[in-house]
């Protein structure tokens, strides 16, 4: 209990173009507090982090199976705060947060750059999710400079609570057929669904070591499961399994500090970033691909698979 709650708050604290390379980008040294965003197919990649005098750097890493084909340098808002993509592609959704705590909600477009601007608040939005046409989902704080907030839904220029329980930064959301739901890291976890009703099988993937559980909006249902582990000398490592139709795949390693877990839409693809070999050490992006035979993680690395 103390163990998984102290875990649970060290997360908490944590979470927060032109085709070109850069210099200042580089797979294997990666910032820890580095956002990753997935598309919908599994088949592009954004990689954002804090640059030289708080400038965002932001990459676009395209893929055709192992190999990454582009990559390309974004422009993105300094004051970037969350970022996921939209249902399709060529999308993104973002939130920012300035220095006075007004937020924005941006629908940025991939192939020209094009800024949309969807929402403005008073108080810090995080984690958007785009659910349908003009149908967005975040987590929006109480007040301004507040730590916790609700979940929101905003249908055109209509917007309405889903849930009236406060959350923390470290709540993101879950679509799954339909459903919205999000999990507490409780012992065992739990699921507080806050649209639809909770998947078929999914508490039943829940075990005594399950930290965390990212689920594709697919039928049936796919998820990638992370278990927290505590060694007796001390410390702490996350292993990882991935969930599809009756099929469970061990993921082979044990990750230090692993980080923005995500599964695509269609569940063909996982993503993290973790420490390479040990802890404080270089850390890199990891890739798996969930095509029914093997879910391996690669390291991700330029010009090779």
């Amino acid at each position: 209990g103390f163990k998984l709650l102290a875990a649970w708050l060290l997360i908490l604290s944590l979470l927060s173009g032109c085709a070109a390379r850069g210099e200042n980008f580089d797979l294997g040294r990666l910032a820890p507090d580095a956002l990753l965003a997935l598309s919908p197919s599994g088949q592009k990649l954004l990689v954002s982090w804090q640059g030289p005098r708080q400038k965002l750097e932001g990459r676009l890493l395209s893929f055709s199976g192992d190999s990454i084909t582009s990559i390309q340098l974004l422009s993105l808002p300094d004051d970037t705060f969350n970022i996921s993509f939209g249902r399709g592609e060529d999308h993104l959704v973002v939130t920012t947060l300035d220095k006075q705590f007004v937020s924005t909600l941006l629908r940025i477009d991939l192939r020209d750059g094009t800024r949309t601007l969807i929402h403005t608040s008073q108080a810090r939005m995080g984690f958007p999710l785009e659910i349908g046409e003009n149908d967005y989902v975040f987590l929006e704080a109480n007040e301004r400079g507040g730590s916790y907030g609700r979940w929101q839904r905003l249908q055109g220029h209509q917007k309405t609570v889903l849930h009236d329980e406060l959350y923390g930064r470290a709540a993101p959301l879950n679509l799954v057929q339909g459903a919205l739901f999000i999990s507490h890291p409780t012992q065992p976890l739990s699921f507080q669904v806050m649209l639809g009703s909770l998947p078929a099988g999914l508490p039943a993937l829940i075990d005594s070591s399950t930290f965390l559980i990212r689920c594709a909006d697919t039928r049936p249902l796919t998820c990638v499961r992370s278990h927290l582990h505590f060694p007796p000398l001390g410390g702490s490592f996350q292993t990882l399994d991935i969930f599809s139709k009756k099929r469970r795949c061990k993921v082979e390693g044990q990750w230090v500090d692993g980080r923005e877990t995500l599964i695509s839409r269609d569940g063909s693809t996982v993503v993290f970033h973790a420490f390479v070999d040990k802890r404080d050490g270089p850390r890199a992006i990891y890739r798996i691909r969930n095509d029914g035979s093997s879910c391996t993680a690669r390291q991700l690395q330029l010009g090779a698979t």
